[in-house]
C-alpha cells in the first residue's frame, strides 16, 4: 500500500467516525464531549498529583491539609484554596464571625446532606455533585443556545463551555458548576416563559453564589421582550418575581441576624471588607490599580507569579469586557445585560491590595453568555484558525488543571 493509499484509508475512516458520530442523538453528541472533557480534566488533575506536584513540590496549603483534603487521592484532587472553605461549611456549619460566612451555603449543605443520604464521604458528594452538575448544565445550555440559533452554534457554544481554560472548576469542590447550571436554568425557563421554575432557579443560584442577583436582569428582560402581558403570565411572572431573591435574603439574613445587624448587604459586604480585604469601587479604579500593579508591582509581591496572575486577571477581565461591548448588537438582549452588567459588577469589587481582578478567571467562566458570544465570533473564522484558537484552550486546560492541584494559585 503507498502513502497516497494510506491517506485514502485514513481519511475514509475519519470520515465514518464523523459520520456515526453525527448520526447519535444530539444528546448523546453533547453528553460525549463533556465525558471526553471530564476525563481529560481528571488525566491532567492525575498528571499533576503524581508527576508535577511531586517534582516542583506542593504548595504550601495542599501541605497544611493534605490529610483532610486527602489531597493525592482522586475525589481529594481538585479540593484546594476556597474548597476548604465549603467543605468546613459541610462538616461544622457556620461560625459565629467566622470568615467562611463569605461563602454561601447551598452547596456545602447539598454535600452534606448527599454524604449522610448515601454514606459516602463528603469529598465524593461534592464532586458528584460537580460533575452532574457540569453535565446538566452543558445539556440544558445546547437546547438554550438552540431556541434562537442553528445547531451547528450550539455545537460550538458547548465546545467553548467545555474546553474554556478554566473549566476544570466545574469538576472542582466549588460551587462553580452548580451556580451555573442554576443560571442556565433561569435563563431557559425564562426563555421559554416559564417564569415560575425561572424565578425558584434564581432563588437556588442566590443561595449559591453572591453574584446571583444580577441574574434577574435576564429574568426581567424576558418578560418583557415576549410582550405576553395576559393575565395568566403576569401572574406567573409575579410569582417569579417574589421567589426569585428569596435564597440570597434567606442567606443574608441568617449573617445579619449572626452579626446583630439590620442591614443585610452590609453585614455581608463587612466579612469581605474585615475578612478578604475586598471593597466595592468604580470599575476604572479597579483597572487603574490592575494596570499599576502589572507594570510597577505596585501592592503585589514582588516575584514573576504575582505579575503573572494580575496579568492573567486582566486578560480574562479584556475577554469578558469585550465581549460584553460587542454582545449590545450581537446577542439577545436580555443575554447581553446580563454579560454587560456582570463584567461591571466583578471589575467594581476590587480585590485584595494590588490584586484588584482577583479571581476574575474563575468569575468570568461562570457567566454563560461568554460561551455563546465565543462560538458566534469564532464561526466567522476559518476553519483552521478556528480549531487552533480552541486547541489553544485545551492546551491551557490542562496545564491550567495540572498546576491548581499542586496547590498554586489559578484563579
Amino acid at each position: 500500500m503507498n502513502g497516497t493509499q494510506s491517506v485514502n484509508l485514513l481519511d475514509k475512516k475519519m470520515k465514518n467516525i464523523k459520520i456515526f458520530i453525527l448520526e447519535k442523538p444530539w444528546w448523546i453528541q453533547i453528553l460525549s464531549i463533556i465525558v471526553a472533557t471530564i476525563i481529560f480534566i481528571e488525566i491532567f488533575g492525575l498528571i499533576g498529583t503524581k508527576i508535577l506536584g511531586p517534582t516542583i513540590g506542593w504548595g504550601d496549603e495542599v501541605l497544611k491539609y493534605w490529610d483532610v483534603y486527602k489531597a493525592d487521592n482522586w475525589e481529594g484532587r481538585f479540593v484546594r484554596w476556597d474548597a476548604g472553605y465549603y467543605l468546613g461549611i459541610a462538616q461544622n456549619g457556620y461560625r459565629i464571625n467566622g470568615d467562611e460566612r463569605a461563602f454561601f451555603p447551598l452547596y456545602p449543605l447539598l454535600c452534606r446532606f448527599i454524604s449522610k443520604l448515601t454514606s459516602i464521604s463528603l469529598l465524593w458528594s461534592g464532586f458528584f455533585i460537580s460533575v452532574l452538575s457540569f453535565i446538566a448544565s452543558v445539556l440544558v445550555f445546547y437546547r438554550w443556545v438552540l431556541i434562537d440559533y442553528t445547531p451547528q452554534v450550539a455545537f460550538l457554544s458547548v465546545l467553548w463551555i467545555c474546553v474554556f481554560p478554566m473549566s476544570f472548576f466545574f469538576v472542582a469542590f466549588y460551587p462553580e458548576a452548580l451556580f451555573l447550571l442554576l443560571s442556565i436554568l433561569s435563563i431557559y425557563f425564562a426563555r421559554r416563559g416559564r417564569f415560575i421554575i425561572g424565578g425558584l432557579a434564581i432563588a437556588l443560584a442566590g443561595a449559591s453564589r453572591p453574584q446571583a442577583f444580577l441574574l434577574a436582569i435576564p429574568f426581567i428582560m424576558e418578560f418583557l421582550q415576549q410582550r405576553n402581558f395576559s393575565t395568566a403570565q403576569l401572574l406567573k411572572f409575579g410569582t417569579g418575581v417574589l421567589i426569585a431573591p428569596m435564597g440570597m435574603i434567606g442567606y443574608l439574613g441568617f449573617i445579619s441576624f449572626q452579626s446583630g445587624s439590620a442591614n443585610l448587604f452590609l453585614s455581608y459586604m463587612s466579612i469581605h471588607a474585615s475578612d478578604w480585604n475586598r471593597y466595592i469601587t468604580w470599575p476604572w479604579l479597579s483597572l487603574f490599580d490592575q494596570l499599576r500593579s502589572i507594570f510597577l508591582g505596585i501592592d503585589i509581591n514582588k516575584d514573576w507569579f504575582s505579575r503573572v496572575i494580575v496579568v492573567q486577571d486582566l486578560f480574562y477581565t479584556l475577554l469578558g469586557g469585550v465581549l460584553a461591548i460587542w454582545s449590545i448588537s450581537k446577542l439577545r438582549l436580555s443575554s447581553a445585560l446580563f454579560l454587560i452588567s456582570s463584567m461591571l459588577f466583578y471589575m467594581a469589587n476590587h480585590g485584595p491590595y494590588g490584586y484588584a481582578f482577583w479571581s476574575m478567571p474563575r468569575w468570568v467562566a461562570s457567566l454563560y453568555p461568554l460561551y455563546l458570544g465565543l462560538a458566534l465570533i469564532t464561526s466567522k473564522f476559518p476553519v483552521f484558525f478556528r480549531w487552533l484558537f480552541i486547541a489553544i484552550s485545551v492546551i491551557l486546560l490542562g496545564l491550567l488543571s495540572a498546576w491548581f492541584v499542586t496547590g498554586r494559585w489559578v484563579a
